[in-house]
């Protein structure tokens, strides 16, 4: 594959989802080797509105990477440094070695084109790469950067290598190529050979599981096979739809699958051989997964949203949501089970390589300090409380004497309920948000009000040029602002947020004006569909004389403004040959062909125009003859 396409492919978001190449997510140890991009990036809040799970925030740095995309990262836990391959359009492809601490680049070491899987054994010291174009892994002693390279080309299928693993406890590398084949490498030797070929579904994900010596791998057909380390099959697995990423947790004897057709994360439970539970729900199209043995984390990125999930493994449930920050398309994951840190790769909207570093830090809250619920109402009211810090933390109330009809999800930190009663008033609450770095608690109160209700009448009649000012009333607590929701007030009027139409509609504005006014305090918007209605006044709009000829056509119409629309009449003599008809809209035209007979000379008649809107008024038109 040339650079250039897989800026094509990384361009075309997750309809290259099923090239076999992607998103690749490895255990090393305690170390875990993910797909991603680099340039660290602080991470921006993010507004839960109506989410249904909470959202946090964290906070990270910013390294570019100069190329085009990382298509894989994997920590060393042991040395607290980033491993990132980076692909450039028309250069050599390298690996970065990154700094956690001082997010400085330490070195870079140019390894063969297409580079796109990277895996670390933190016991040995040694960092494995491997290449779509070739067949060649590239191994790096950390301690130096020297490199050993890996031919596999006797494998014979002339396709690249999909991803790589490596067990620590045995000192074996894997690597499974695009068709399947896949082969063990003695770290240290470059001794390696073919293990198995029975891989034919399309290679996806890798991972290892060093308790057990197992080979986990995802492929096309929505299947996870698990292998010993000497090639032998224990077992295939049926999963959803599209299975991507892989993570092992050698502690909890599990494997975690994300499948990103089905937007879900799956639980393989390893003694048993079998999926355990239901799906878990994430993001759109989930493709990078990430444990931190020991702490009972999993981490999911999902590329269709830009977010990571936080999911906890005891009770398989998604306990935060959180921006991936500038990683705007993100399809890897990596955690430093050290310090604590997670990464997150993909690429940005100018897709550059991105990777943004989530921090542990005690939980502080974003949200408000109060609420807002209607009570006797039918409906239930919810409010999310939000909070930075990192990893997502759990919300208790601590305080004695909350309602019983007032529940708090602990893992969403959405408080709901519906207050019975009528009469509003206020609920004092304390809330502690916890996670690992520590707990703290706001005084929150919730307040007991109503819903707006209109009580004015939905129409009024103003006049033009006359000032004027009408009231809208609405009940409810707290006491609503009103707005213009739909519709424009005509020029010189305006409506105050306390409810005050008022001002002097100018000249044209007359007409029946539909409106759509709200009432809103926090708890609802009530909508009122209200006629404004502006009288003006007629005025004729027409010159006061006109010039005819005998024996010739004429035709002259008199017009008129105002609303509703004027009643003319006429009175006068006109010339032998015209007649005047009083027409629609407020018009009247005179028109026909003047007599030779008739004498040259003047005419006049007189047209008034009314209403109902102020009095009468009259135009005198002359005519002259000729």
């Amino acid at each position: 594959m040339r650079d250039n396409d897989q800026c094509d492919a990384r361009r075309g978001g997750m309809r290259a989802r099923r090239r076999r190449h992607r998103a690749r997510v490895l255990i090393s140890g305690p170390a875990l080797a993910a797909v991603g991009a680099l340039t660290f990036s602080l991470v921006s809040p993010v507004s839960a509105g109506a989410a249904s799970r909470a959202v946090v925030t964290s906070s990270g740095l910013a390294l570019a990477t100069g190329g085009v995309n990382v298509p894989a990262i994997a920590v060393d836990p042991a040395t607290h440094t980033v491993w990132a391959a980076v692909t450039t359009a028309g250069r050599s492809d390298y690996v970065e070695e990154i700094s956690e601490t001082t997010r400085a680049v330490l070195r870079k070491i140019q390894v063969p084109a297409g580079v796109d899987t990277v895996a670390v054994d933190a016991k040995a010291g040694l960092v494995w790469v491997g290449s779509l174009k070739s067949q060649i892994l590239t191994e790096i002693v950390e301690s130096t950067g020297s490199t050993r390279t890996v031919d596999l080309s006797a494998v014979g299928d002339n396709s690249g290598i999909s991803a790589v693993a490596v067990d620590p406890a045995t000192g074996k590398a894997f690597a499974v190529t695009l068709l399947g084949v896949v082969v063990s490498v003695v770290e240290g030797t470059g001794a390696w050979r073919i293990i198995t070929t029975v891989i034919v579904g399309g290679p996806a994900g890798m991972t290892v599981d060093p308790s057990s010596a197992t080979i986990w791998i995802s492929d096309d057909s929505s299947t996870v096979r698990e292998l010993a380390e000497t090639g032998v099959t224990i077992a295939v697995i049926f999963v959803g739809s599209s299975p991507f990423g892989l993570a092992a947790d050698p502690v909890t004897r599990t494997v975690w699958v994300a499948n990103q057709d089905d937007k879900t994360v799956q639980e393989i439970d390893e003694p048993a051989e079998a999926v355990v539970g239901s799906p878990v729900p994430v993001g759109h199209a989930p493709v990078g997964v990430a444990v931190s043995p020991g702490s009972g984390t999993v981490w999911v990125v999902n590329f269709g949203d830009g977010t990571m999930s936080q999911i906890d493994e005891a009770t398989a449930s998604v306990t935060g949501t959180l921006s991936a920050g500038a990683v705007r398309f993100p399809y890897s994951v990596a955690a430093d089970t050290g310090n604590g840190q997670v990464f997150v790769g993909g690429y940005d909207d100018n897709f550059d390589g991105v990777v943004t570093a989530f921090l542990p830090a005690k939980p502080s809250f974003t949200s408000p300090a109060s609420a807002w619920f209607a009570v006797g109402g039918s409906r239930e009211d919810r409010f999310t409380f939000t909070t930075a810090g990192f990893p997502a933390p759990a919300f208790s109330v601590t305080s004695p004497g909350t309602p019983g009809w007032l529940t708090l999800d602990p893992m969403t930190g959405v408080l709901s309920g519906t207050p019975p009663g009528t009469d509003p008033g206020g609920i004092p609450l304390t809330v502690t948000a916890s996670n690992s770095q520590g707990a703290v608690s706001q005084k929150f109160t919730l307040r007991l009000g109503s819903d707006p209700v209109f009580r004015s009448r939905p129409r009024v009649t103003f006049v033009v040029g006359v000032r004027a000012r009408f009231a809208l009333r609405a009940t409810g607590v707290p006491a609503p602002a009103f707005r213009v929701l739909k519709g424009a007030l005509p020029a010189g009027l305006r409506l105050s947020a306390a409810g005050v139409l008022s001002g002097t509609a100018v000249r044209g504005a007359g007409g029946i004006h539909q409106l759509r006014l709200g009432a809103v305090n926090p708890l609802h918007r009530t909508v009122l569909a209200f006629t404004l209605v502006i009288d003006q006044v007629p005025r004729f709009t027409t010159a006061t004389r006109v010039t005819t000829h005998r024996g010739r056509q004429c035709r002259f119409t008199v017009r008129t403004t105002g609303f509703p629309v004027a009643v003319l009449r006429v009175r006068g003599r006109l010339p032998m040959g015209l007649r005047v008809r009083v027409a629609a809209a407020g018009t009247a035209v005179i028109s026909g062909v003047p007599a030779r007979s008739d004498r040259r000379g003047r005419y006049t008649i007189t047209f008034t125009a009314s209403n109902g809107v102020g009095r009468p008024v009259t135009q005198i038109l002359t005519i002259v003859m000729r």
